[in-house]
């Protein structure tokens, strides 16, 4: 489901009324009290040239600004009345002052605005001044450093750092207090933004845009805790605004500001010893989707291996989805990663997330009609839907790691008709590709290899097909069987190991509905293959393994009324015994390391690789088998 109504439409609505200021001008209002009525003048007949130059000498004229007295807001410049300039035309008188603050003379404006007052004319043109150019003390505007920065400024635009200067804004606002409003159950949202406006980057790189900030989520420490939000001017086609979501978790709340007169918390500041720790925290909880995504690695699987982690990852949020209760983190990626409970909108900007930050362009399409929300994924030129919560089997817990590629990499036309469950009504870009996945291995709808996650290593996918253990390329050339018995039927991939389930009747080779009794663990890099789990003897498993799936590294195994929980290594180290100093050759240097170690000397040692005799100690008999080894002396190291 989308989020809450109340929230999205108040982040949109605050928004609007930003760029609406921009765009529109202030209210009357806002000026009415400070400055008084101001007596309509004379109509009299101008040329153009004459109201633009009029608003030049007063702009010249300006030489100080109080920036505390008016906090930033706009103040009366000129009266333009007896030009009889129609309210209609107010745009055109708008589009001149936006364009002359973007001038050398007068950069070192930061908003003006024109506004009929509650006239049929133009009446007044109102304007602030960058902060930066302020003398904190005299009050004086340093118009000199506001044109060299201008030169400066366009040079960069020059050389094509629009984006990097984007990024720059994103930085500074990090330092700036976000604001803090409050919508139903009085949870608090935290949010900043700033105008790019002056970059001049077109709406059509708006996707492009997003791919690169939110690539700096998962790749700068920094920029770990916000979420953007784009506005444009649909007239001008130019994005003008920046927002950007932060989650509650790395808010200072010891710097919390409260308005005096009402006593409601209004902005708050980002503790920057709690972003480095979230910015852990992400990515120690991704580990295993990085760790899995290589650069020989095609886009399209890195979409398939992005939304099977997700699936495999996070359950639907189905409980307070029931009670009409679904908190705040179920909605946002960060909240996802943490609770491993989402709803749709946490499912699709999880992924948005991810994906964007690996390059690949995503973005979030919605449907009111539906109350549901997923992903169009960019690939081969074209956008294609991808529902990853319709595609997650384990929503409901009774089938956790089972996933579906039902709502998987489809164009408009035909992601009408998929599925028994129908998408309509929705609101996003235009997924006009056509179907170049066919022969994928995912779209192989008679196969059980459909309802269950892939795994991926090393350039080959693992999965179950009739009981049997595969591995193939993703358009299923170079297939070869890993397991051959016909009795698989759970099989994950964690790391460089694949742990698979199997039942053990020799006589029922109907996996789908035969109980396993055995993990197997495989090592994918050597074909080592171990008994990992033996449940046969447990009563509690009498039937079997009822599920198996991996989540945050924890391998669980449900019985029937209990289940059994083994945490997974990432990646296993690589032994090589007898290599001591870990220079990866073994020689007399490491005979010598051994024997400094042994003496008391140094402590500086690969203490699994000097165990050669293999009996989880270091005493003279491994100085004594490496010596013989290094003889050569027919005899093992790592053995006992």
């Amino acid at each position: 489901m989308m989020n809450k109504t109340s929230k999205a439409l108040k982040k949109l609505l605050c928004a609007a009324l930003i760029t609406g200021i921009v765009l529109t001008g202030f209210p009357a209002t806002l000026w009415h009290s400070a400055y008084g009525n101001i007596t309509h003048a004379e109509a009299a007949e101008t040329t153009e040239e004459q109201w633009k130059t009029d608003i030049k000498n007063a702009l010249d004229k300006v030489t100080e600004f109080d920036d505390d007295k008016y906090a930033g807001k706009s103040i009366y410049l000129v009266d333009l009345s007896k030009y009889n300039i129609p309210k209609a035309d107010i745009d055109i008188v708008n589009k001149y002052l936006t364009g002359l603050k973007d001038t050398a003379d007068y950069y070192w404006v930061n908003y003006i605005i024109a506004d009929s007052y509650g006239t049929a004319y133009v009446k007044y043109v109102f304007y602030s001044v960058k902060s930066e150019y302020i003398d904190s003390a005299s009050k004086n505007i340093d118009k000199a450093k506001a044109k060299t920065d201008y030169e400066t400024f366009h040079k960069r635009l020059e050389n094509g750092e629009q984006f990097v200067m984007v990024k720059e804004r994103v930085q500074a606002a990090i330092d700036n207090k976000l604001h803090i409003e409050y919508y139903q159950n009085e949870k608090a949202y935290y949010w900043t933004g700033f105008y790019v406006t002056d970059l001049g980057i077109p709406y059509s790189k708006m996707g492009e845009l997003l791919e690169y900030l939110n690539g700096t989520v998962i790749n700068d420490e920094s920029c770990s805790w916000c979420t953007y939000t784009l506005q444009y001017d649909t007239n001008m086609q130019y994005i003008t605004y920046v927002q950007l979501d932060a989650n509650e978790a790395v808010v200072d709340k010891n710097s919390i500001e409260t308005n005096e007169t009402t006593g409601v918390p209004v902005r708050a500041k980002i503790d920057k010893a709690k972003v480095t720790s979230v910015y852990k925290d992400i990515k120690n909880r991704i580990s295993s989707l990085t760790y899995a995504i290589t650069d020989d690695m095609s886009d399209v699987e890195k979409v398939l291996l992005v939304h099977d982690w997700i699936a495999r990852e996070l359950d639907y949020d189905y409980d307070n989805y029931q009670k009409n209760s679904i908190p705040d983190t179920s909605y946002s990626a960060y909240g996802a990663l943490t609770t491993g409970k989402a709803v749709c909108s946490g499912y699709a900007r999880l992924a948005n997330i991810l994906l964007n930050g690996i390059g690949i362009r995503t973005q979030s399409i919605t449907s009111s009609a539906m109350n549901h929300e997923w992903n169009a994924v960019y690939l081969n030129g074209h956008y294609y839907h991808m529902d990853i919560t319709w595609d997650d089997w384990g929503k409901d817990e009774n089938y956790e790691g089972t996933v579906y590629h039902e709502y998987f990499l489809y164009n408009d036309t035909d992601f009408k008709n998929v599925g028994d469950t129908k998408h309509h009504d929705w609101i996003g870009v235009v997924c006009d590709g056509t179907d170049s996945f066919a022969d994928m291995i995912f779209r192989n709808k008679n196969s059980y290899i459909n309802t269950i996650a892939y795994s991926y290593y090393n350039s080959y996918w693992y999965y179950i097909n009739k009981g049997s253990l595969y591995k193939s390329h993703i358009d299923g050339s170079s297939l070869s069987v890993v397991e051959d018995t016909a009795k698989v039927t759970d099989m994950f991939v964690y790391g460089n190991n694949i742990y698979y389930a199997t039942h053990s009747s020799e006589a029922d080779n109907d996996v789908s509905s035969a109980f396993s009794t055995r993990v197997w663990k495989v090592n994918a890099d050597n074909g080592t293959k171990s008994l990992y789990l033996n449940l046969s003897d447990n009563a509690d498993y009498q039937d079997g393994v009822q599920e198996m799936c991996i989540k945050n590294g924890v391998l669980k195994i449900d019985g029937n009324t209990s289940s059994v929980k083994k945490e997974l290594v990432l990646v296993e180290e690589s032994i090589k015994y007898g290599d001591i100093n870990g220079n990866g050759k073994i020689d007399s240097a490491d005979a010598v390391a051994i024997k400094k170690y042994l003496a008391g000397y140094s402590d500086t040692i690969n203490k699994k690789a000097a165990d050669v005799t293999g009996d989880g100690k270091i005493d003279v008999n491994d100085a004594i088998r490496l010596l013989k080894y290094l003889a050569g002396y027919d005899v093992t190291l790592g053995a006992a």
